[in-house]
């Protein structure tokens, strides 16, 4: 008994050796590798599914460069509301779209808040330095991984979410109103309205071949290179071409001449419907130019008294003066065709008095002193139009082509769509390794210590009876 209680002790000041512990270990290898097993299992499936999954997130960096996008706008002007993006309805359009989204829960994205899309305005400063324009078509977009069912799915449904924008704004294309100063051109009453408008349907085909310019590169084409006999046309190619009709053109040399002849547009075989139509236009003129003017004196003496009473700041602009300025420029316009209109059937003009509220007016004077213009003339008008009205077709093509050739959605990253957050799959392994190692091999030892110690003690009893 003595010999024992000494061999305790000696192993007790010794303590327990590496060696000792591996024993342990290894004599419960069963153990060790069933609750290696086990552990690296549970612990992969768990990192997975309880931490990887609700915090992994598929993320994209993306911009918008359809026409009128920068600025916050579809195509045909209306305004762009980016948020209606992620909304359930868009999100259920899309899933619709393809059988194999049926198991993306779009009612949890959208319920949980687990999508998002986010404005990144984007401040451009011009080449030489003195202005800064706000870009609004860059946004990053945010979507949880929780709620679809594998990478490949996701990816694919989320670059149809996001591409359904450009495709959208493609086909609004069809409504922009291209020709609206032809429509009124073609129902003038005068040359010289007639002429106003057509010249500014010319600035209006030059300023949309800028916009296209600015947007898709002086060198895109404006039509299939292969459908063109000739050298393919660009979109600078069209602008030079443009530029050289107009300037060869003196529309504004017309305008003068019929002012100057008291050109009538029409023919004598209609002349008194005509003249009649020159009156209705010139009392339309006037009723719009004298309410107008009252609008002007209202508003002027409005603000007078504001500012004599010290209730406003004066800034630039400011909401009265702006709305003053535009009245006036519109009177100016106004005038000038009226005083143009009144002499050529016989009328005098008499302008708006401001002191007395007398409104303006047209006054029977004197004989009509129109004309009708020979053929060589109207030739020259009726030739200007249909140029611009095959230029404003000509814009409407190019558009269309253009837009859907290069307007495409820009991507920040290469495979547009990565996936942030929580543990790759070499990650999640290896700390799921490690764990089941460190597990395994104190279950084990703990094991292999207790069934040593009962091999022990079965020795030592077998020893005994032995002895006995």
């Amino acid at each position: 008994m003595e010999n024992k209680e000494i061999e305790y002790i000696e192993e007790e000041k010794q303590g327990i050796s590496i060696g000792d512990i591996f024993k342990k270990i290894w004599h419960a290898k069963i153990t060790l590798g069933v609750t290696f097993v086990a552990v690296m299992v549970v612990g992969v499936l768990g990192i997975q599914y309880l931490y990887t999954k609700p915090s992994e997130k598929y993320t994209a960096g993306l911009t918008y460069n359809f026409e009128g996008a920068a600025e916050g706008k579809y195509p045909n002007g209306t305004a762009f509301n980016y948020q209606s993006i992620i909304s359930l309805d868009n999100l259920a359009t899309i899933k619709d779209s393809n059988d194999s989204y049926k198991d993306v829960d779009i009612n949890g994205l959208v319920q949980d808040n687990a999508i998002s899309i986010t404005l990144v305005p984007q401040e451009v400063t011009s080449e030489t330095g003195e202005s800064t324009v706000t870009k609004l078509n860059t946004f990053t977009f945010e979507a949880s991984c929780s709620y679809f069912p594998n990478d490949t799915i996701a990816k694919s449904f989320i670059s149809d979410l996001l591409n359904s924008q450009y495709t959208f704004a493609i086909r609004l294309y069809d409504a922009i109103d291209y020709d609206a100063n032809l429509v009124l051109a073609n129902s003038a009453t005068t040359y010289e309205s007639q002429i106003t408008y057509l010249n500014a349907q010319a600035q209006y085909i030059l300023t949309s071949y800028d916009e296209l310019k600015e947007l898709f590169g002086a060198y895109a084409y404006i039509k299939n290179p292969s459908e063109s006999a000739t050298t393919p046309d660009t979109i600078s190619s069209k602008i030079t071409d443009l530029t050289r009709y107009f300037n060869s053109v003196n529309i504004n040399a017309l305008s003068a001449e019929a002012t100057e002849k008291l050109y009538l547009k029409g023919s004598a075989d209609n002349e008194d419907n005509i003249v009649q139509e020159v009156y209705n236009s010139l009392k339309s003129l006037l009723e719009t130019y004298n309410y107008n003017q009252l609008l002007v004196d209202r508003l002027t003496k409005q603000f007078n008294e504001l500012y004599q009473n010290n209730n406003i700041i004066i800034s630039s602009p400011n909401d009265l003066q702006t709305k003053i300025e535009q009245l006036v420029t519109s009177n100016v316009s106004i005038k000038s065709q009226i005083t143009s209109l009144a002499p050529k059937i016989g009328y005098t003009f008499t302008d708006y008095n401001s002191e007395t509220n007398t409104p303006a007016q047209i006054e029977k004077t004197g004989e009509p002193t129109y004309v009708f213009p020979d053929e060589s003339y109207t030739n020259k008008v009726n030739e200007f139009s249909l140029k611009i009205s095959e230029y404003t077709n000509e814009l409407k093509e190019a558009t269309k082509y253009i837009s859907s050739t290069y307007s495409n959605t820009t991507f920040e990253y290469p495979n547009i769509i990565q996936k942030t957050g929580g543990f790759s799959i070499v990650l999640n392994l290896a700390v799921s390794f490690v764990v089941a190692v460190i597990l395994a091999c104190i279950v084990a030892g703990i094991k292999g210590h207790i069934d040593m110690q009962k091999e022990k003690v079965n020795k030592e009893e077998a020893f005994n009876n032995t002895q006995n």
